[in-house]
């Protein structure tokens, strides 16, 4: 009982950062496919002049980004319990799980290694975001010979890939809000049942949704 009072304490707790690097996202997801574009083509010589003019670096710069999302160290945490405790995450707490559909949303944190990196992804860690960032662009201009190039060209294809990245952002937003959601039902419901005083629910979903900036 108090093991899970514990991951229910946590999960809660880190839900507030996960809402907090989620808006951020939101609020920067055109800079920050900018940066992206910048990212995947700065090393390439030919094209420094274009991206300076577009994407310039002390606009769009990636660890800008980074830096203004928070870690989340309770990722690692549910990760160490449920390797070091299989047991109780597959016996006792699948027991628990059968209480009610709304704490289904604890398999979201039942996690193995893959399970962590997805998580990471929802909660907008600075892990997270490179891992969107490792998408490869939807333009062949990355691998063209410099011979063949004209700026137009260049300009297009930026366009092109920049595009692709903001669509991917508002995809992960979406699945983020989706997966935070479920995860916060769980957390408000396994606070009830465990007898905890919690208002992680309600204090989490009007942070979410009274965002006059959004």
């Amino acid at each position: 009982m108090n093991e899970h009072r514990e991951i229910v304490y946590e999960i809660g707790n880190c839900l507030s950062v996960a809402f907090e690097n989620m808006e951020y996202i939101l609020l920067n997801r055109e800079g920050i496919a900018k940066a992206w574009v910048r990212k995947v083509y700065v090393e390439r010589e030919v094209f420094g002049t274009i991206l300076d003019k577009y994407y310039s670096k002390s606009i769009y710069d990636y660890n800008v980004y980074v830096d203004h999302l928070k870690k989340i160290d309770c990722i690692q945490l549910l990760l160490s319990k449920a390797k070091s405790k299989p047991a109780f995450y597959n016996g006792v707490m699948g027991y628990f799980l059968q209480m009610s559909p709304s704490l289904r949303g604890f398999r979201l944190i039942q996690l193995d290694d893959r399970k962590a990196v997805e998580l990471e992804t929802h909660f907008f860690t600075p892990k997270g975001l490179e891992t969107i960032f490792k998408a490869r662009p939807i333009s062949s201009l990355k691998f063209k010979k410099e011979a063949t190039m004209n700026e137009s060209e260049i300009i297009e294809a930026f366009n092109k890939d920049e595009q692709f990245m903001y669509r991917l952002i508002i995809d992960k937003i979406i699945n983020a809000i989706e997966v935070q959601y479920a995860i916060l039902k769980y957390v408000d419901s396994a606070s009830k049942y465990l007898h905890m005083s919690s208002d992680h629910f309600g204090r989490n979903i009007r942070s979410v949704f009274n965002k006059d900036s959004w």
